[in-house]
């Protein structure tokens, strides 16, 4: 070791400069280390729950609205999905029908709705039907307000089509042949029809 540094130069140097810069960086890359190990513990721990506070970490908290939020959308989509196939009675039918009559755009007010039902499947299936007419039978409306009802019928619901369809002049007396039918001077009858499984 004496002789190393009697005959110090520079190729010396540069070995002493790059033993002792190795010595350094090491001992900086185990503190640096030590320091993710750290970090990564510390961001594992972020989700659990603080067990003296009884509180959530910021990130738990954020896990947490978001699930909130997807559970929300979920329950809506379940609402809005049982509001479209809640017909298990006659009764709800013919609000969902009388809905339609009464929209903007549609207003015909009240007709008849005559209920029934038809087996189907060997009986684990029943179609629900509405047939609506106009009271009294020779009202008429135009024919825009018509369309719009049909549209309005099925628009509300996945589960609700409309199975028949009648629109024919009205009014006294009937337009001849040659002559073009007023606007205002039309009746129809339409029936809708809701699918559901027999209730057990």
């Amino acid at each position: 070791m004496k002789s190393f540094f009697q005959n110090f130069n520079l190729a010396r140097g540069i070995i002493l400069a790059s033993v002792l810069g190795s010595l350094g960086l090491g001992v900086l890359g185990y503190t640096q280390q030590s320091r993710v190990s750290e970090l990564a513990n510390a961001f594992e721990k972020r989700s659990d729950r603080k067990v003296a506070g009884g509180t959530y970490e910021e990130n738990e908290v954020t896990k947490l609205a978001r699930e909130i939020e997807s559970l929300g959308r979920r329950l809506d989509q379940l609402g809005k999905a049982q509001r479209a196939e809640g017909f298990s009675e006659q009764e709800g039918l013919q609000l969902y029908a009388q809905k339609a009559l009464d929209a903007d755009g549609v207003d015909i007010g009240e007709n008849d709705k005559t209920p029934s039902e038809a087996p189907v499947d060997r009986g684990n299936i029943i179609d629900k039907k509405i047939m609506i007419k106009p009271v009294p039978s020779d009202r008429t409306f135009p024919r825009s307000k018509i369309s719009n009802l049909l549209y309005k019928l099925e628009t509300d619901s996945r589960r609700i089509r409309v199975t028949h369809v009648k629109i024919a002049l009205g009014g006294k007396p009937l337009p001849k042949l040659h002559e073009v039918p007023e606007e205002n001077n039309w009746t129809f009858e339409a029936q809708i029809t809701s699918r559901q499984r027999k209730s057990p």
